[in-house]
C-alpha cells in the first residue's frame, strides 16, 4: 500500500511539519530530529528517512513551500526510488521572500531600539580564466538594506586555496561539464557550484554542496535564487529572532504576518445566535484580500459537546446552550480560529390568522386589518409585516392598515418570518350618479310600476340603492316598485345606503277618469300645436 505523504515546509520560521495519510507523525518519529533544521541540512535526508517512517514501503509525496525549495525538492525526489508520485503546491500566503525582508525593512526602520542585530555575509565567486569577463560584474554584486548587507568578492581558481579569503559562502562557477569533480579537487564541500550550459535549474545536491547549471545569459537570476535559498533567508530569520522582547509583543501580530506560510482565518458566521433545530451558514475568509479558504481544509471540534455541530457550511444548533466552534488545519492540532455561539430555544410564532380572507373596499377607503397568532406568548410578535402584491391597486402600513388606490384586485399578505396569511382584495369606485328615465310620473290610482335607475361607474362599492316615498299615503315602495295607494302628488327619494349620492322625482297618482281626461287634453294640446306648425308652413311655402 503506497503512503500518502504532505510535507509542509515554513522556511521563514525554519520547521516543516509532516503528514502521512492525512495525520500527523508520532512526536516520537524519527522524522522529528529535521523538524527544526533548516532545509539545506534535510532536503536530501528527508526521503529516506520517510521510506523508513513507511515500514520500507513506497510513498507519494506532496511537498508545499516556496519556489526555490519546490524546485531543489522535485529534482531529489523524482531520483528517488521509494517515491512514487510526486507533486507540490507554492506557500497559501502569496508574498515572496523579497516581500518579506521589504515589510522586514519598513519595520526595523521604523521602531527604536528595536534589539536587532544587522548581518553581514560576504559571498566569494571563485571562477576560472575563460569567464574574466564576469568578474566585474560579479564584484559589484551587493545587496543592502537595514538590517543586511551582502558583500561579493572574486578568486580564480589558481587562487583559491592559496590566498586567504575570508567567506561565509562559496559559488563555484565553470564552463566545463563536470563541476562536482572540480568542486572536490578544491576541497570545496559546502556552497553552490554553477555549471554554464544549455538549460538551468538546480540539479543535484552532494553533500553540503547545491549544484546547478545555468545558461549564461541567466547566470545572475541563478545566483540570485541560490542567494534566496541561503544567506538572504538566513539573515531574514536572525533579524527576527534578535529582535527584543518588547518588540516582538508589541509588533507581534506584523511579524508574525512576515514569518507565516498561511493565510490567516477569519470566520465569518451569517449569525452567532442560532435556534435550536436551525442552521447558520459560516464562510473563511482570510486576512488577503481576494482569497478565501475552502472547508474542506478544515476540522472542527467543540468547548461542549452537544450544542452545536459544523459541517464546513452549516453551524447548527443543536440544544440550548453556548459553546464555542474551533476551527483546525488539516493535521494542525492547536485551532487556527474559533467563534462563539448561543444557542436559544425559540417560542416562534406557529400560525397567523387573518379576521377577514377577502375584503371589498372602494377608492381611497381605509381599513385595518386585525392579525391573531398563536401561540399567544410567541417571542417573534414584533416581527409581524405586512404588504401588498399591487400598491397601484391597494397599499398597507406596518399595523395593517389597506387604503385602496384604484379599481383592480392585490393580495395583502401578514407575515412573520416563516409564517403567513393572506387576504384577497378587490378595490371599486364609489358612485357618482344616479339617473332615470323620467324626472315626472303619471300613475293611475292603484297602479304599479318599476324604476328603472341606472348608476355611474357600474359596479361600484356602494351601488345599494334605496327608494323612499314621501308621503306613504300616495305612494308606497318596495324595493324599486313604486305602489299608487292614494291620489294626489308626492316627491320619490333614490339614493344610495350611504346617502351620498341622491336623486329625486314627482310622482302623481290620478283616478283613471282623472287620467284618461289629461291624457285627452294632452292629445287635444298636441293637436293644437301640429295645426299651428301646418299653417306656419303654408304660410311660408303656399
Amino acid at each position: 500500500m503506497v503512503t500518502r505523504v504532505e510535507l509542509i515546509n515554513n522556511p521563514y520560521k525554519q520547521q516543516f511539519r509532516i503528514l502521512m495519510n492525512g495525520e500527523a507523525v508520532s512526536v516520537y518519529s524519527n522524522l522529528e530530529k529535521f523538524m527544526d533544521e533548516p532545509f539545506s541540512y534535510w532536503c536530501d535526508r528527508i526521503l529516506e528517512a520517510v521510506y523508513e517512517e513507511c515500514n520500507g514501503g513506497s510513498f507519494s509525496l506532496h511537498f508545499c513551500s516556496r519556489g526555490e525549495e519546490l524546485r531543489v525538492m522535485e529534482k531529489l525526489a523524482r531520483a528517488c526510488p521509494h517515491c512514487v508520485q510526486y507533486s507540490s503546491s507554492p506557500l497559501t500566503r502569496p508574498a515572496t521572500l523579497l516581500d518579506r525582508i521589504k515589510g522586514l525593512n519598513q519595520l526595523v526602520r521604523g521602531v527604536r531600539e528595536s534589539g536587532y542585530r544587522r548581518f553581514r555575509k560576504r559571498i566569494l565567486f571563485v571562477i576560472p580564466d575563460t569567464l574574466r569577463r564576469l568578474e566585474k560584474d560579479l564584484a559589484e554584486l551587493e545587496v543592502r538594506n537595514s538590517f543586511c548587507q551582502v558583500e561579493s568578492g572574486v578568486l580564480y581558481y589558481q587562487d583559491y586555496g592559496r590566498k586567504k579569503t575570508e567567506a561565509d559562502l562559496v559559488i563555484l562557477i565553470s564552463d566545463q561539464p563536470g563541476i562536482l569533480q572540480l568542486a572536490r579537487r578544491m576541497n570545496l564541500e559546502q556552497g553552490f557550484g554553477i555549471a554554464l550550459g544549455g538549460r538551468s535549474g538546480f540539479q543535484e545536491k552532494a553533500g553540503g554542496l547545491f549544484l546547478y547549471e545555468s545558461r549564461e545569459q541567466e547566470l545572475f537570476e541563478t545566483i540570485f535564487e541560490c542567494l534566496l535559498l541561503s544567506p538572504l533567508l538566513e539573515m531574514f530569520r536572525a533579524c527576527i529572532d534578535t529582535m527584543s522582547a518588547e518588540v516582538k509583543s508589541q509588533h507581534g501580530e506584523k511579524l508574525e504576518e512576515l514569518v507565516s506560510i498561511e493565510l490567516k482565518i477569519l470566520p465569518q458566521p451569517e449569525s452567532t445566535t442560532i435556534e435550536a433545530g436551525r442552521s447558520s451558514r459560516i464562510r473563511f475568509r482570510t486576512d488577503v484580500e481576494g482569497y478565501e479558504a475552502k472547508s474542506a481544509q478544515f476540522h472542527f471540534s467543540y468547548s461542549e459537546k452537544g450544542i452545536i455541530r459544523c459541517n464546513g457550511l452549516l453551524v447548527e444548533g443543536l440544544k440550548p446552550g453556548k459553546a464555542t466552534l474551533y476551527i483546525y488545519k488539516e493535521g494542525e492540532q492547536s485551532p487556527c480560529a474559533s467563534v462563539a455561539y448561543s444557542v436559544i430555544q425559540r417560542n416562534r410564532i406557529e400560525e397567523l390568522r387573518l379576521e377577514e380572507d377577502s375584503l371589498v373596499i372602494g377608492e381611497g377607503d381605509f381599513v385595518r386589518l386585525s392579525v391573531s397568532y398563536l401561540p399567544v406568548d410567541a417571542d417573534n410578535a414584533d416581527t409581524i409585516e405586512w404588504s401588498s402584491d399591487q400598491e397601484s391597486v391597494a397599499k398597507v402600513d406596518g399595523s395593517g392598515g389597506v387604503r385602496g388606490i384604484a379599481r383592480g384586485s392585490c393580495t395583502i399578505r401578514c407575515f412573520a418570518e416563516q409564517v403567513s396569511a393572506s387576504c384577497r382584495c378587490t378595490v371599486k369606485p364609489h358612485l357618482q350618479t344616479i339617473s332615470v328615465e323620467e324626472q315626472e310620473l303619471e300613475m293611475i290610482y292603484g297602479q304599479e310600476r318599476e324604476l328603472k335607475i341606472n348608476l355611474k361607474p357600474e359596479n361600484c362599492i356602494d351601488d345599494k340603492i334605496v327608494v323612499s316615498s314621501m308621503n306613504m299615503q300616495i305612494v308606497n315602495v318596495v324595493g324599486r316598485t313604486l305602489k299608487a295607494i292614494g291620489t294626489g302628488q308626492t316627491r320619490i327619494v333614490i339614493q344610495n345606503s350611504q346617502e351620498t349620492v341622491r336623486r329625486e322625482i314627482t310622482v302623481t297618482v290620478l283616478t283613471e277618469k282623472e287620467y284618461k281626461n289629461r291624457q285627452k287634453q294632452k292629445e287635444k294640446a298636441a293637436g293644437n300645436q301640429a295645426g299651428k306648425k301646418k299653417g306656419l308652413l303654408s304660410k311660408l311655402f303656399g
